[in-house]
């Protein structure tokens, strides 16, 4: 049977510290080869973009 994996979502208000859970996830995981990290919406190259949009970050928090 194969192993089941965990989707874990970290939720949470502007300057809740999220991204410092973030980074230290990252950090006690590095070098695993079976996580992802992403980020709404989606950390592709287009995402990225739109993240950054003129006007788009009132509408995105």
């Amino acid at each position: 049977m194969p192993k089941m994996g965990k989707f874990i979502v970290l939720e949470g208000g502007e300057g809740a510290g999220k991204g410092v859970v973030m980074a230290d996830l990252r950090q006690r995981l590095a070098g695993r080869d079976d996580v992802i990290f992403t980020r709404e919406p989606g950390g592709t190259k287009i995402a990225e973009k739109i993240r950054t949009a003129p006007g788009l970050s009132m509408l995105m928090s």
